[in-house]
């Protein structure tokens, strides 16, 4: 029988010779035989995990498509509540927290009452120079930029710093810390009171502007124009209306009612520091950093007058007299002096008070409630005395370490001044 011839496989590895390289190579390793996949098996089960998928996908396709008009709104709704949420949430960083010892007194009066003994009896009373120092307020952790008597009776005072907060504290008893008013992420630049009190508005570093409560600590409005704030003052002729320096050279005019701008006043070349009504609010006067004083009629956006030097210091803070008669400007050459006439012409004096030096620092400015002195902080602590109509330098007081950014007389008591300081105090004279 014959059989079939096999052919002997040929091993193709070639045989490297140890002796003629010189080197001991271990046993060569044996072919590597390629391992079988089962292909049919792999194919059955991505079938199986595909059958297993499509009702899921099917199912949520046909939810999809099937899906009520009421169930969209539902989500929609749900959506809506969400984003108010977050919305509250923002509105709820404002807040205050009451310090005094009791909210109510036994007739259920807060600290907004006055009592009668304290009140301003007679309007045309005679002002004096203070020479003591009788009370000292501390609790702000950072420089206190501005402070405000509440407007009338100065009862309780108003401060702003720039550890972001504003404090509210008693005047006529125990000097207390009554409540503490929250919700700005900067420091607190101005704040300013309407014209009874019951409302003040602060702008701050962050950009916002806001209104509070003075009774209930309660936030009812927040501004942004998306640029930073320098001051603020509400329209004495109506209250809804105000205006805002800012740093983007304009002055912008807003409405509460609607919440909305309602005018920009432009025409300054680089940031607006102050604003200061005069004529009852009929006109207001601007000053900025490019050196330039601007009359505006409230309303108009055109400038009325406007007065510009090179030598001319740029003004940081700003008064008016009480009877409306003199525009005082604090600056580092002195606080010059401008006349307002019966007709409403704004004009320059060329006259200043000297013998102080600002050193940069926005130093408050201002009367006493009978005229007859003008005071201003200084860059060395101290508070000064002068004069109103002869300009003469009547005092220097001590009042602070360092710089005496704030200072404003009492509205009742005639002799009662109080100042604030870049150290974080606020302190009262008499």
């Amino acid at each position: 029988m014959n059989e079939k011839l096999i052919p002997k496989p040929i091993n193709l590895t070639p045989q490297v010779s140890t002796i003629e390289l010189g080197v001991e190579i271990g046993p060569s390793l044996p072919p590597r035989t390629p391992q079988s996949h089962n292909c049919e098996q792999v194919v059955v089960d991505e079938v199986a995990f595909t059958d297993a998928l499509r009702p899921q996908c099917q199912k949520r396709r046909l939810d999809e498509a099937q899906a009520s008009p009421q169930a969209k709104r539902q989500k929609e709704e749900q959506s809506a509540s969400e984003s108010e949420e977050s919305s509250s949430s923002e509105e709820e960083m404002e807040s205050s927290v009451f310090e005094g010892k009791k909210l109510h007194d036994y007739q259920g009066r807060t600290y907004m009452h006055c009592d009668q003994e304290f009140r301003n009896k007679d309007l045309d009373h005679r002002c004096y120079i203070p020479k003591a120092h009788i009370h000292t307020w501390e609790g702000h952790k950072k420089a206190v930029t501005t402070i405000r008597f509440l407007p009338n009776t100065g009862h309780i005072l108003l401060s702003a710093s720039l550890d972001n907060s504003v404090k509210l504290w008693d005047v006529n008893y125990d000097g207390r810390l009554l409540r503490t008013f929250s919700g700005h992420s900067l420091g607190v630049r101005d704040l300013c009171f309407n014209n009874d009190g019951s409302q003040f508005m602060t702008a701050s570093y962050d950009g916002y502007v806001k209104l509070w409560d003075t009774e209930t600590g309660q936030s009812h409005g927040r501004y942004k124009s998306g640029k930073r704030p320098n001051m603020v003052r509400i329209y004495p002729e109506n209250e809804h209306e105000f205006l805002v320096s800012q740093d983007s050279n304009e002055i912008i005019q807003w409405d509460r009612r609607t919440n909305k701008i309602a005018m920009t006043y432009e025409g300054h070349l680089r940031p607006v520091k102050t604003i200061t009504f005069i004529e009852d609010g009929k006109q207001f006067v601007s000053t900025s950093t490019d050196k330039r004083m601007f009359v505006w009629d409230y309303g108009l956006p055109v400038v009325n007058k406007y007065m510009s030097d090179v030598d001319m210091p740029s003004v940081k803070y700003a008064a008016v007299s009480p009877d409306g008669s003199k525009y005082i400007g604090q600056s580092s050459g002195g606080v010059m002096v401008y006349s307002i006439d019966r007709n409403g012409k704004f004009r320059p004096t060329g006259k200043k008070y000297s013998g102080h030096s600002s050193g940069g620092y926005a130093c408050q400015v201002g009367f006493s409630p009978d005229g007859q002195f003008v005071i201003s902080g200084s860059s060395n602590g101290y508070a000064v005395f002068w004069d109103a109509k002869k300009r003469k330098l009547y005092s220097r007081l001590q009042c602070h370490d360092k710089a005496t950014v704030g200072c404003i007389w009492h509205p009742v008591f005639p002799s009662r001044v109080a100042t604030c300081s870049w150290d974080g105090t606020i302190k009262l004279w008499d």
